[in-house]
């Protein structure tokens, strides 16, 4: 009749090759058929688990980091939901991996401190670098401004401020500020990135056209009707200029 051992927790670790406790600590017991370590009813991870850390909160699972399965070092376990799905995720890579640690991995931050720091992941439409996080996408240079400062409304736009001119895929901290609707506008205006004015390609109007109307509104002789019709332009447009929604740059003089 083979000899029965008490299964005490000193019996235990004497079935385990410690090393350092970066490596892993291998099982020299029974090995089950899936390949862990066997401990009584249950695996020598677990058992390694509950010895060292405690007890299982229900619903998790002891998985490993270094995926060895005979390892019980404590050091490579961690918990996971049970049942969770298998693929591409951090728990079934073996090592959870934080958002930020995911997003800096995506970043070149090659040219130093001040330089750029370039997305090198995916990108979208409007050549903006792109993150995702519990399955929810978000511009990488707003995701990391939010991570850094805390939630942003939905007016709230974040901006870049490069040294050579704004570098879409940009997500260096430094060069990103925070601006409003009517900020993130003008900034846009400044930098050529929205047309206005006459090198607008839709506008039928020149800036001395403009000034010329703005200054028959001031006369009040005209309506804006017969205004539109002297230009060649809708009511609106003539409306526009004079709520200043449009051509709000071009000012009579003093």
């Amino acid at each position: 009749m083979k000899k029965r051992f008490p299964l005490t927790e000193e019996r235990f670790w004497s079935l385990v090759d410690k090393r350092s406790e970066e490596e892993c600590w291998v099982w020299k017991g029974s090995i089950g058929p899936r390949g862990y370590g066997t401990w009584g009813k249950r695996t020598a991870h677990v058992a390694s688990y509950k010895f060292a850390i405690g007890p299982i909160v229900s619903n998790l699972q002891v998985k490993h980091t270094c995926r060895n399965r005979p390892c019980v070092n404590p050091a490579h376990l961690f918990l996971a939901p049970v049942g969770c799905p298998k693929g591409n995720i951090a728990w079934n890579k073996g090592i959870k991996i934080l958002p930020e640690e995911r997003f800096w991995e995506k970043v070149d931050k090659s040219g130093g401190p001040d330089a750029c720091w370039l997305w090198g992941a995916y990108i979208s439409k409007d050549g903006y670098g792109q993150f995702t996080e519990n399955h929810t996408p978000c511009p990488a240079h707003r995701w990391i401004y939010i991570f850094i400062h805390g939630t942003l409304s939905s007016t709230s736009f974040v901006c870049h401020n490069c040294p050579g001119g704004d570098n879409k895929l940009c997500v260096n901290p430094k060069h990103l500020w925070l601006g409003n609707v009517q900020e993130n506008t003008k900034d846009a205006i400044k930098k050529g990135q929205i047309r206005r004015g006459e090198i607008h390609p839709m506008v039928k109007l020149t800036e001395g056209q403009v000034l010329y109307i703005k200054s028959i509104l001031v006369l009040n002789k005209f309506t804006h009707r017969e205004i539109s019709l002297m230009f060649n332009v809708s009511k609106t447009a003539v409306d526009n200029i004079n709520t200043g929604k449009t051509w709000s740059y071009i000012v009579l003089p003093t």
